[in-house]
């Protein structure tokens, strides 16, 4: 059977806190700076509805929000959350645009079976 490996994204994410008296105020900005224009309701505590292109989820405490490489957001597990994602840091201005160049920025090698001539870099000439 073929196989595929994911290819190396970076996304922003925040996590609720696992006591309702841990959030606050600063990280209350940040979960709604993430979410943006997405749609959610609060009816217990601690928990939220967040309404994503596969319907409503149900995010509990200590889950992790994510903003999706197209803008979505959605609840994810602490476990799935640890077992799939990493810290990352920034990309450097010159390699924004180009995955493989971001991959190999902060991984110090290439996901590429060869090298590439990056025409998404800022500054690279066409």
């Amino acid at each position: 059977m073929p196989m595929y490996r994911k290819k190396p994204v970076v996304v922003e994410a925040i996590q609720l806190p696992t006591d309702e008296a841990d959030l606050s105020e600063e990280h209350l900005e940040a979960l709604h700076a993430l979410l943006g224009d997405t749609e959610w309701t609060s009816e217990r505590e601690g928990h939220m509805h967040i309404y994503t292109l596969e319907g409503v989820m149900d995010a509990s405490p200590g889950d992790w929000i994510i903003k999706g490489v197209k803008g979505e957001c959605y609840p994810c597990k602490p476990d799935i959350f640890a077992a799939t994602y990493e810290p990352a840091t920034p990309a450097p201005a010159s390699v924004e645009g180009c995955w493989a160049c971001q991959y190999e920025a902060e991984v110090g090698t290439t996901p590429l079976s060869k090298p590439h001539t990056c025409q998404k870099a800022k500054g690279a000439k066409p």
